[in-house]
């Protein structure tokens, strides 16, 4: 990850997540709420880059209020006179709807701020007085599954830019931090009271404390999900499996053989199964650990959700978890955002991976690669030696998934499935996403100089789309193999004329190796398409015509009869017409023509103008 990061290429943002997860350990150092306050408003700054001012506004159940505690960048004796009802401003707005906004423009900011009393306007003003007008602000919710604790506001004045949806992604972070280190800390001052749960309050705060602090040095550390699930596994007493978004599993960790159960703790990992269906859902909305249907077994299972703001990451399960104190379920919750905050560092390395790859890919298929291209091509591993073949995968049919989320995560499960499996089938294979389609170039031969047939990984890739985007259906288009990187832009070119050709045939579920595709690669091929529809016109033009002005379908009928190996009984079956039908239509065919199909040589220019006409869409 270290050398990922010294990339010039490597994005702000980027880095944020890593200053985000500073600011969580700090977060677990003191149950102090004062210090808990001025630790997240002073870190809020310098987590977001746009940042110019902060504030947090706390509920105050007693006067119905919103407070301010703490704050930055602003004249914190007059902000905090500002009082706000729950409705009022937008604090008030995201506190009653408990959701994040942000107000990207002077209107929204004047048009939110329309609601506040007189008296608050004028501290605010005053709060301000030092700087300009907002450019842009942002708030998040404090909240738990029980409470909204306040709202996290964050105001730009003077940065270049305004505020971004990933921005926001790291406040709604910061302040699910902000609400945990709250409602730990006011569990601790109102225990604090009881003097006869004092002992036993501190060991089990310390005890979430440290396992807390230990997962996040351990993400600062950048060690991975597996050590981070063994330091859940030894606190716990009991094994655990991190799953993905889409229910891969991730990491395993615990000594499973305790148990005494059958199989292997990878056997109790989450599926996508209609028992399990409403769990999911439950987790992903609750974010708690919750008891997960036993099913045919006796194994007690918790899961819940690893969730980065609003986006559920993945899934956190501990199996024999019925032995399992509040304290531990508590040190569960601890850990799901520990996970998150290392889920989060992973993406944004893979990320600028992709992003880099992407780029690399482009470069070396889209004209003959230059020396610096196969210099950057060194740097990042791909050895240019070996032969390659240039894969593309498309979706037969729109997404049975709903709206721009939906399709944005069947790519991204189209993206997971072929990096998984040419990986495991084609190490060194290059793999981005275009508007339309995946694109990879799969390495052909290994370091050895062993080979791997282009459509077999094809077909192995299908059997992984079948399982993981069960929804969708995916041809698969291969060019032919490059022996030298200066061919790969023909290989590029073939299989797009590979699924053009198999779009054009409505099959599904293919996979189309270009050199396969026999005489239709020279018409493909030619560059002189007018010449091409001259020959076709030559032997199917009196039938194009009557088609044309009589709006019948002899053309239509005419592939009907080649597809089916000149059979009547078969044609007209496929037409849903009468044979009579058919017979009536090839006698005008041939009256059209001057003579009859069964003419060898009339019959072969019938079909290579049909060829023709089917391949070059006219």
């Amino acid at each position: 990850m270290t050398r990922l990061l010294n990339l010039p290429g490597l994005h702000r943002d980027e880095v944020s997540v890593m200053a985000l997860i500073e600011i969580c350990r700090q977060l677990t150092r003191s149950l102090d709420v004062n210090h808990v306050i001025g630790a997240i408003i002073e870190q809020t700054v310098t987590a977001i880059s746009a940042a110019d001012a902060a504030a947090l506004f706390l509920y105050d159940q007693e006067t119905e209020r919103l407070l301010m505690r703490a704050a930055s960048g602003f004249d914190a004796d007059a902000l905090g006179k500002v009082r706000l009802r729950p409705w009022e401003s937008m604090t008030g707005t995201v506190f009653s709807s408990q959701r994040s906004a942000i107000f990207a423009t002077a209107e929204k900011i004047d048009e939110g701020m329309g609601s506040m009393s007189e008296e608050n306007r004028s501290w605010y003003s005053l709060a301000i007085s030092h700087l300009q007008h907002p450019r842009s602000v942002m708030a998040a919710p404090v909240k738990t599954v029980e409470r909204c604790w306040g709202v996290i506001v964050v105001d730009n004045f003077s940065a270049p830019r305004n505020f971004s949806s990933r921005d926001l992604n790291l406040l709604e972070a910061l302040a699910s931090q902000a609400a945990v280190a709250l409602e730990n800390a006011d569990l601790y001052e109102r225990e604090k009271s009881h003097a006869q749960r004092l002992a036993e309050l501190n060991r089990q705060l310390l005890q979430v404390t440290d396992v807390h602090d230990h997962m996040t040095r351990a993400v600062l550390e950048g060690r991975d999900l597996e050590a981070l699930a063994g330091w859940l596994a030894e606190a716990l007493g009991c094994s655990v499996l991190v799953q993905d978004q889409f229910l891969n599993l991730l990491a395993i960790a615990g000594d499973f053989s305790q148990t005494g159960r059958p199989g292997r703790a990878a056997d109790y990992q989450l599926a996508d199964t209609a028992d399990l269906r409403p769990t999911l859902e439950r987790m992903r909305t609750e974010k708690r650990p919750l008891d997960i249907p036993r099913g045919g077994g006796s194994m007690h299972r918790i899961g819940m959700a690893i969730a980065g703001g609003q986006e559920v990451l993945g899934f956190l399960v501990v199996l024999e978890a019925g032995s399992l104190e509040q304290v531990q379920l508590m040190t569960v919750e601890t850990a799901a955002m520990a996970f998150a905050l290392a889920l989060l560092r992973e993406r944004a390395v893979t990320e600028t991976e992709q992003r880099l790859t992407g780029e690399l890919l482009w470069s070396l298929i889209s004209a003959d690669p230059d020396e610096a291209v196969r210099h950057r091509a060194a740097q990042m591993g791909v050895d240019l030696k070996r032969r390659y073949a240039v894969m593309l995968v498309a979706a037969d049919q729109p997404s049975g998934e709903s709206g721009r989320d939906g399709s944005e995560l069947v790519r991204r499960r189209l993206r997971g499935a072929a990096e998984r499996t040419l990986a495991q089938h084609a190490p060194g294979s290059l793999v981005t996403m275009d508007s339309d389609n995946l694109v990879s170039l799969v390495a052909i031969t290994d370091g050895r100089g062993n080979s791997t047939a282009p459509t077999r990984l094809g077909q192995a890739l299908q059997a992984m789309l079948a399982r993981d985007v069960p929804e969708s259906t995916f041809s698969i288009a291969i060019g032919r193999v490059s022996e030298d990187p200066s061919q790969f832009r023909g290989s590029y070119q073939e299989a797009l004329r590979a699924l053009r050709y198999n779009r054009l045939n409505g099959e599904r579920s293919q996979v189309i190796a270009y050199e396969a595709l026999g005489t239709a690669r020279l018409i493909l091929e030619s560059g002189d398409r007018g010449q091409l529809m001259h020959v076709a016109r030559e032997a199917l033009g009196p039938v194009l015509d009557y088609d044309r002005k009589h709006s019948t379908e002899l053309v239509k009928t005419l592939f009907a009869f080649l597809r089916e190996g000149q059979k009547p009984a078969a044609t007209a079956k496929r037409l849903y017409i009468h044979v009579n039908t058919l017979n009536y239509r090839l006698q005008r065919i041939e009256e059209l023509l001057g003579g009859p199909l069964s003419d060898w040589d009339r019959w072969l220019d019938v079909q290579l103008a049909l060829k023709i006409v089917e391949l070059l869409g006219q």
